[in-house]
């Protein structure tokens, strides 16, 4: 219905400026100065058209259930309905999920092999279309028809029958967790760490555990008072370690031009889980839906950049900013550990580039901290190391240079800082309490800095 304020146009979903042109293969509407930035992305195929020639496409992802003005991009299986990210992170967020879109390509797989099942049951002499009675070219079609149903079914089935208890609880939004205006330490773990031996990383397990590795080409496995439960052996000291939603180590080792691998320690045993020919990890993490995100840096150290892998297949690259200049600092070995927030978007602790680079689900810049400037006097130089983000989508760096940790929201905007030290490792843990280690000593504190 038309209003007095005209209707919206349709604008890029890069930047804000008006549709030009839209990518008929990843379903992306783009203006012009945006097309450059699309088609970087070199691990899937494009065919960018204008607008007015753009292909209609049949499978459109329905709105989330709950919020019903954002489009659902994550499936619950618990409880079997499409829901948006917000939901995610609010009363989902100990579900088990997954990526719609996986389930979109699964049942086009459906497709391909019924209709291949359906060629099957033709006489072979009606092969030819063209020789296909009216009758027969009726049932080919209808038949497609009804596997290009099954697409959005899968994702829609349960939500209609869904009961009005499931859909109140998926309403009660819990709303963010306050800052406590002094942080309390719960608790302080003295690591296997200390003595000469140094502790470099620190990973919460959900509540109770946490890995830890340093310079004695361990991963080990501690509970909350300091016993040791396993003992990984590593053929080199551990650069990333992280976990994935099943909980197992995952982990790259100090780089040579032969160690371009990222291992998984999986049934007691270690096994690559994929290979990075040419590029060496220096940042790994996990985003809600499972996908392995990896900052790596080429053998030569001239380029560094953020790979997404769905399993072992790469499906996004993220190098360079709108006008082609790298995103990340190059020439240089240090780590570039990173993060997923809770809105989508990418953080990365570019300790070489002084900086800590955001950017969207898209691999759009949004922002860079370079340190809290209206205190520069108080502390030396930004150099962030470690990194992690809360459920207030807050992000918590380890500034290195001052064993700090610095706290600053999504849009880049500094907090707080909280002044322990930091520098043998970082993570949040399951209640959401900070957890970090001292590099020298070993020692491990639980802070509790949200109520």
């Amino acid at each position: 219905m038309a209003t007095a304020q005209g209707q919206d146009i349709i604008r890029c979903q890069l930047c804000s400026n008006p549709v030009e042109h839209h990518c008929n293969l990843c379903h992306v509407e783009l203006c012009l100065s945006c097309i450059p930035k699309h088609m970087a992305d070199k691990s899937r195929r494009h065919e960018v058209v204008e607008y007015t020639f753009r292909k209609e496409h049949s499978v459109i992802l329905p709105s989330c259930l709950i919020h019903k003005k954002y489009q659902c991009e994550t499936y619950c299986k618990n409880c079997e309905i499409p829901i948006c990210l917000q939901c995610l992170m609010d009363s989902h967020k100990k579900h088990e999920f997954t990526n719609i879109n996986y389930i979109i390509q699964e049942h086009k797989q459906n497709i391909i092999s019924d209709t291949e099942e359906l060629e099957n049951t033709i006489d072979p002499k009606y092969r030819n279309i063209n020789l296909l009675t009216t009758a027969e070219f009726d049932k080919v079609l209808s038949a497609i028809k009804e596997q290009e149903d099954k697409i959005c079914k899968a994702v829609r089935k349960k939500s209609i029958q869904l009961t009005e208890e499931t859909r109140n609880e998926g309403q009660k939004k819990p709303g963010m967790l306050k800052m406590m205006e002094e942080p309390v330490v719960l608790g302080t773990i003295q690591s296997p760490y200390g003595h000469g031996d140094k502790l470099w990383r620190v990973q919460c397990v959900g509540r109770n555990k946490i890995l830890i590795s340093g310079n004695d080409k361990t991963i080990k496995k501690i509970d909350r008072i300091g016993i040791i439960l396993q003992t990984i052996k590593t053929n080199d000291y551990v650069l990333a370690l992280t976990i994935n939603l099943q909980q197992e180590p995952v982990f790259s080792v100090m780089f040579t031009q032969k160690k371009t691998k990222i291992y998984m320690h999986n049934n007691d045993k270690v096994k690559v889980l994929l290979s990075t020919p040419g590029w060496f990890s220096v940042g790994l993490c996990f985003t809600m839906n499972g996908d392995l995100l990896v900052s790596m840096r080429t053998n030569d150290h001239e380029q560094s950049r953020v790979v997404r892998y769905l399993e072992t297949k790469t499906i996004q690259s993220i190098q360079y900013e709108s006008q082609g200049q790298p995103l990340f600092s190059t020439v240089s070995t240090a780590v570039l550990l990173l993060a997923e927030n809770g809105n989508g978007d990418i953080c990365v602790a570019d300790n070489a580039g002084k900086a800590v680079v955001v950017v969207d689900s898209s691999g759009r810049l949004r922002f860079k901290y370079t340190g809290n400037l209206s205190k520069q006097s108080k502390y030396r130089e930004f150099k962030p190391s470690k990194i992690a983000a809360d459920v207030n989508m807050q992000i918590l760096i380890n500034d290195n240079s001052n064993d700090i940790v610095n706290i600053i929201d999504c849009n880049g905007n500094f907090i707080c800082y909280i002044e322990h030290p930091c520098n043998g490792g970082l993570s949040i843990d399951s209640d959401q309490n900070l957890v970090i280690g001292d590099q020298d000593t070993g020692i491990i504190q639980i802070i509790k800095y949200l109520e």
